[in-house]
């Protein structure tokens, strides 16, 4: 059977139709496309479902636009699929297509509500093998275009939910939480953002990790918080990363491909502009690397990027590139390391200059490259040290050296 798709309804003001039919059990296709002004609300919600609860309270008390329709069909197994979506717009297209095509678990719902226009909330809680995906979706945003495919084609877990909400205008909270096996990724992403593009693509593809988590939320314009946590395998990346910005670029694209491990959390935070924060922490095996870089940067620096990528194990590229005035500072650390201590607390506490940069690459083990370029006021300090060293013995590049 073919479910009724929203393009199928064509004038203003058809709402409840083509809802709860041809279920095997269960509780299906109840209260959609009630107290609605207008527009095309609360269609063809709640069909061909095996059991469970599937396509109930969708498309509701809407001031027109297109909203809770296709949601909670042909779902298998006890679940609950496509509830409680697009209800309370003004305006837009919410809370559409959600909830549709699972094998039991609790997926899309309550996406798409309480929006003034905007698209929001759309596509999430898809195609999914059991657990908690794509719940919670763009609601509460002043236009824009936030929380839609989320939290899709999963395999048990909890993905994708508590993304794109809150936000005033922008792109927000976006494709995060999709095709995921076990874990918890992609959760509570491009949240309360002003403007900008926040909180997009994280948390995808990963297997038993915890990754994309905490991203893109509470920014005033920029980019920030996109493309984190993806990719990883029984790791911990990818969290935390480009929230609280005034403006700028940063903690996008952290914590990606690694195996096992903690990389490339909690970076691009708390800056005022300039580009801080992003390319940390990914393709590791192991270790903890890319934690902690580019945060609470002022003025239109270049702070805190591409630090602890492709090291075996070890302690890599960390807390690099924080608390600076403007410059470029704490970048290029901790890179392609097999073991050791590398690349740490770098260029930090700076105005201004170039300071802390390119330290503890390509080394072999050991303690290299370690807290470089900090505290300096102009000038170009503390670059290219602890670098390409082999064996365990020694220090190089690091403190307490005299």
């Amino acid at each position: 059977m073919r479910c009724p798709k929203i393009c199928d309804f064509f004038s203003a003001g058809e709402n409840g139709n083509f809802n709860g039919n041809k279920n095997d059990n269960g509780e299906n296709g109840n209260a959609n496309g009630n107290e609605n002004d207008s527009g095309v609300n609360g269609n063809a919600n709640g069909n061909a479902n095996e059991a469970g609860k599937n396509g109930n309270a969708n498309g509701n008390a809407n001031s027109d636009g297109k909203n809770g329709n296709g949601n909670g069909n042909s779902n298998q197994g006890v679940g609950e699929n496509g509830n409680g979506n697009g209800n309370s717009n003004s305006g837009g297209v919410n809370g559409n297509g959600g909830g549709n095509n699972n094998n039991e678990g609790s997926n899309g719902n309550e996406n798409g509500n309480a929006n003034s226009g905007g698209t929001n909330g759309n596509g999430g809680g898809n195609d999914n093998t059991g657990g908690v995906n794509g719940n919670q979706n763009g609601n509460g945003n002043t236009e824009g275009h936030n929380g839609n495919s989320n939290g899709n084609a999963n395999e048990n877990g909890k993905s994708g939910n508590g993304n794109g909400n809150d936000n005033y205008a922008g792109e927000n909270g976006n494709g995060n939480g999709n095709a995921n096996k076990d874990g918890v990724n992609g959760n509570e992403n491009g949240n309360g953002n002003d403007g900008g593009v926040n909180g997009n693509e994280n948390g995808n593809a990963n297997e038993g990790s915890v990754s994309g988590n905490q991203n893109g939320n509470g920014n005033e314009v920029g980019v920030n918080g996109n493309e984190n946590g993806n990719n990883n395998k029984n790791s911990v990346s990818g969290n935390e990363n480009g929230n609280a910005n005034d403006g700028g670029i940063n903690g996008n694209a952290n914590g990606n491909s690694n195996k096992g491990g903690e990389s490339g959390n909690g970076n691009g935070n708390n800056n005022e502009a300039g580009k801080n924060g992003n390319e940390n922490g990914s393709h590791n095996t192991g270790g903890t690397n890319g934690n902690g870089g580019g945060n609470n940067n002022l003025g239109d620096g270049v702070n805190g990027n591409a630090n602890g990528n492709g090291n075996k194990g070890g302690a890599n590229g960390n807390e690099n590139g924080n608390n600076n005035d403007g410059g470029i500072n704490g970048n290029e650390n901790g890179n392609g390391n097999d073991g050791g201590i590398n690349g740490n607390n770098n260029g930090s506490g700076n105005t201004g200059g170039v300071n802390g940069n390119n330290n503890g690459n390509g080394n072999s083990g050991g303690v290299n490259g370690n807290n470089n370029g900090n505290g300096n006021t102009g000038g170009t300090n503390g670059n290219g040290n602890g670098n390409n060293n082999g064996g365990s013995g020694g220090s190089s590049g690091s403190e307490c050296l005299w």
